[in-house]
């Protein structure tokens, strides 16, 4: 076995052939395929790094919004409270006015009554006099 000249440049022009062949009609098109591939996953890589930004920063103001939310809700319970216990004061206030006009009321009408028993008692004072020493002197005193 011996190895001929013509027989190896013709296999290495046929390879190169095939080669040149194969790289414009199956390599090109493979290599644009994968070219576009990776291009594709770039962009879609690149999207992705903008969502997730967008999402942290949506995260962010979520967070600053429920935060306002918050102290808002704390700020009316507060006023709430305080409304309540002003109310509550107005209502005390009232009804301890209200229950001093009323003992003041009952203090007059005391006094009056006192003041009439006693016009009364003076009025009748001279029978009930005459009556308690005929009593006591056991005759009748006219």
């Amino acid at each position: 076995m011996s190895i001929d000249l013509w027989t190896s440049i013709w296999t290495i022009i046929c390879f190169i052939l095939l080669y040149l062949i194969l790289r414009f009609i199956l390599l090109k098109p493979i290599n644009d395929n994968v070219e576009k591939r990776n291009k594709d996953i770039a962009e879609k890589l690149q999207e992705k790094r903008v969502a997730e930004a967008k999402l942290s920063e949506e995260k962010l103001k979520l967070g600053d919004q429920i935060k306002e939310v918050n102290d808002q809700a704390r700020q009316m319970i507060r006023d709430s409270k305080q409304s309540d216990a002003d109310k509550s004061d107005e209502v005390i206030n009232a009804a301890h006015e209200e229950a001093n006009s009323m003992i003041e009321k009952v203090s007059d009408d005391i006094e009056d009554l006192k003041s009439r028993e006693q016009n009364v008692a003076v009025e009748h004072m001279d029978e009930l006099v005459l009556g308690l020493s005929s009593r006591i002197l056991g005759k009748e005193i006219k």
